[in-house]
């Protein structure tokens, strides 16, 4: 179905009869929530990977996890558990979470483009820059990297948490190179931290969806 995050009465499924095996399933179970969301995430479509196949084109085959641009809600929850630890949205991540309103209204968006105004809000908009400054707790992101004794653990946690994968190389090298650039103490070390963590949460691969 196209979009192929829109289920409802107005888009044909592409693969009817698994969704009247699914259907069924979920009756026989006795309507067990759990075991349908088990089912799905245990799948191998779900479980593919970003990177399209070579030779594959058509999106509607489901060779390759489709890229979807996080909503503004889910895009919230996500810096504030990066750099805070909470997945709940307070009252400071309200804040942020307007602002994302407006620049993100599309719930379910046809094309997985960001458009140039978007861009520009995550670069420039006020509130995300305030979020970050603002999360300076002991148990936050920032402060625990500042504690790190080396910047290589500092790297290591920062793409962890970020991006849930390890640094490559050179990309390691880079961030490396921008911690030591200057003179070192430790408000000058929080500020290029916070750099680097914007940087990284304004990035596309954290507005999408892998």
């Amino acid at each position: 179905m196209h979009p192929f995050d829109e289920m409802d009465s107005t888009h044909e499924p592409s693969h009817p009869k698994l969704l009247d095996w699914l259907a069924e399933d979920f009756r026989r179970s006795d309507y067990n929530i759990r075991r349908l969301i088990r089912a799905i995430a245990l799948s191998k479509p779900y479980r593919l990977q970003s990177v399209r196949p070579e030779g594959a084109d058509d999106p509607a085959l489901f060779a390759w996890s489709l890229e979807k641009p996080l909503t503004a809600e889910q895009l919230t929850r996500s810096v504030s558990t990066a750099l805070r630890g909470q997945t709940s949205i307070d009252k400071d991540a309200r804040s942020l979470l307007q602002p994302l309103r407006s620049s993100l209204p599309d719930i379910l968006p046809d094309e997985s483009v960001t458009p140039v105004g978007t861009a520009l809000f995550l670069s420039n908009n006020p509130a995300l820059n305030q979020f970050v400054a603002h999360s300076q707790q002991p148990d936050h992101l920032i402060p625990r990297l500042v504690g790190m004794q080396s910047d290589q653990e500092r790297i290591d946690l920062l793409f962890q948490t970020i991006f849930g994968r390890p640094a490559s190389s050179e990309e390691r090298q880079v961030v490396c190179d921008f911690l030591q650039s200057g003179q070192s103490d430790e408000t000058r070390l929080t500020e290029r931290l916070q750099q680097a963590a914007w940087s990284m949460l304004t990035s596309a691969e954290f507005h999408f969806n892998h």
